[in-house]
């Protein structure tokens, strides 16, 4: 073979190979362009809400009366409130009302709202919505902000099933669209195995949107299924540890004490972050206490806020 067809042969054997380069480089734009289409696709399908959730546990006499008697009520709350626990019982309500009454006056922006996932439902340890949440006084709007940051960190994940039934969330939103009804909400529930680790990085997340515009409340009953006596005997334990920021004392307390360790220890954590290390105790009571019947197993109540 001459000098001149072995030149030729290895310039169309670079021609070939610069082609094929070429073509790779295309379709892998392609896809590239394809893939990122459809993660934008994706993401603006989960901030864009299809329904709502009903308004499964609002009870008309029971938000009514207590309504009515945290009129009177002259319980003395920290300016500005950043964080606080409250029932989700609704036996309780005027606990729940008090704190929203109270939280009015501050006007706040979004409460970002953790509960228990009591079902332990769903795939993920941290469930969260975009859907907003209907009330006889209106929806409640989700606060899209602040969930796609959560959302994007992988801080949260998204189940609107499992939001849909969950108490602990859906008997507080009447209270906050009556008293704050401007106010969205970010709705958090968490497994009852959630680790420290997992808190820690939920903590970090939250804790730089916290001040008197973005507040937390925990949604917690304390000690279920015991005797009076006994509830009273474990509430002692529960607000000792709470007072000495024993974490993992806490994460050991089971329903006796306690329906959501995470949730306590994710406020009390925030609010550390906060500069907010003692709480102002602002009611402590039981099922007992407030029917005026102690011959049954009682569940017990605290509210405190920062």
């Amino acid at each position: 073979m001459s000098n001149t067809e072995e030149g030729k042969n290895h310039n169309n054997l670079l021609h070939k190979i610069l082609f094929s380069l070429i073509a790779l480089a295309v379709i892998s734009f392609l896809l590239y362009s394809a893939t990122k289409t459809q993660n934008k696709n994706d993401s603006a399908e989960i901030f864009t809400a299809t329904s709502t959730h009903p308004a499964y546990f609002f009870e008309s006499d029971t938000f009514t009366d207590a309504i009515e008697r945290v009129k009177q009520s002259d319980k003395k709350y920290p300016e500005p409130i950043l964080g606080g626990v409250i029932p989700h019982h609704l036996l309780p309500s005027f606990i729940i009302a008090d704190l929203f009454k109270n939280l009015a006056n501050q006007k706040p922006d979004t409460v970002i709202l953790i509960g228990p996932n009591h079902y332990e439902l769903g795939e993920k340890p941290i469930l969260s919505s975009v859907e907003g949440w209907e009330t006889p006084f209106g929806l409640v709007e989700p606060d899209q902000k602040i969930l796609k940051d959560l959302h994007d960190k992988n801080i949260i994940s998204f189940d609107e099933k499992v939001l849909d039934r969950e108490h602990s969330v859906g008997g507080i939103v009447p209270f906050l669209k009556y008293y704050i009804p401007n106010a969205k909400i970010v709705p958090i529930i968490l497994s009852g195995n959630l680790t420290m680790d997992q808190i820690r990085s939920l903590v970090e997340a939250v804790a730089p949107k916290i001040n008197k515009k973005t507040v937390v409340i925990a949604s917690v009953d304390f000690s279920h299924y015991q005797i009076k006596s006994q509830a009273e005997a474990n509430d002692e334990i529960t607000l000792r540890l709470m007072q000495m920021k024993d974490y993992p004392q806490i994460m050991r307390l089971n329903s006796a004490y306690v329906d959501s360790p995470p949730s306590i220890i994710t406020l009390l954590m925030i609010m550390e972050k906060k500069g907010k290390n003692e709480f102002n105790l602002i009611y402590h009571t039981n099922a007992g206490e407030i029917l005026k019947d102690t011959s049954h197993e009682v569940t017990s109540y605290f509210s405190f806020v920062f």
